[in-house]
């Protein structure tokens, strides 16, 4: 549209460069958990809410280094932005130059989205490595899931049969807890099969009953159980939330805490 062909290229190639350090370096440089004086790479001072003391975490040290990859990036943004306001590019219309805004707004905040995305996700997993290395033998942690896909029943199933298996409904719990004698992490699995079942919040609460209940019987020194869960509507609201203390209370076991995964992310178990 009357560019330089030599700045398109180069910003093509920002692009790419910056999308592969959000793949490999930037959750590296987050996972590690040390502070850093990098305000991208520092967790405690990426996720503090200042206007919240209950989110606020302060800092003893200076945020004075710079990333040489997020830069780029803000100015690449910024660069195209500018060059599709500017008049000497030569759009067909107005309305032509008004929807190629459009989709740089919304691609620019999904970038910025994924940014964040990331260091929840590493913030997250080091809360959970944090659990896993200081766990004792009266502690457990439960990781939960309904399952979506099924074995195939047939040859070459259809994606709607392999997907749409009407009537079968399982909730699959991963138990993980350090044995007594070993101190070394084991995990058992729990299945809970329905002919019918509505996935709601007293569907769950129900099935975690049921799980500590037997959970309890097999490993009574287990007291304090840690859950985790994705964002599902049946897990993160405030019903289930509430029905946690009753549920701890005739099993024996209370329930500490209750965690939920960034999207796609946090159930690798």
């Amino acid at each position: 549209m009357g560019d330089d062909s030599k700045w398109c290229a180069q910003s093509k190639a920002t692009l790419k460069a910056c999308k592969r350090y959000f793949k490999t370096e930037y959750p590296i440089n987050d996972r590690d958990g040390q502070p850093s004086t990098c305000p991208d790479h520092c967790r405690n001072f990426a996720l503090s809410d200042n206007s919240d003391d209950a989110f606020k975490v302060e800092c003893d040290h200076v945020h004075d280094t710079v990333c040489n990859s997020y830069p780029s990036l803000k100015n690449v943004l910024q660069e195209m932005e500018d060059q599709i306001r500017n008049e000497q590019i030569a759009f067909y219309s107005k309305d032509h130059q008004d929807d190629i805004l459009c989709d740089f707004v919304k691609a620019k905040q999904s970038i910025l989205d994924w940014k964040a995305h990331i260091l929840r996700s590493c913030n997250h997993d080091k809360a959970k490595q944090d659990l896993l290395q200081n766990l004792t033998t009266s502690e457990t942690i439960v990781v939960m899931d309904w399952p979506r896909k099924f074995q195939q029943m047939k040859f070459r199933e259809k994606q709607s049969e392999w997907f749409g298996k009407r009537g079968l409904s399982w909730h699959i719990s991963s138990v993980n807890f350090k044995d007594k004698n070993s101190k070394e992490v084991e995990v058992q699995l729990y299945a809970h099969l329905f002919d019918s079942c509505t996935r709601d919040w007293y569907a769950v609460a129900s099935i975690l009953e049921d799980l500590l209940v037997k959970f309890k019987s097999t490993h009574p020194s287990i007291s304090q159980v840690y859950l985790h869960s994705d964002e599902a509507d049946c897990y993160h609201n405030n019903s289930l939330i509430a029905a946690l203390l009753s549920i701890g209370e005739p099993t024996g076991s209370s329930v500490r805490r209750f965690d939920h995964s960034e999207p796609q992310h946090g159930k690798d178990i």
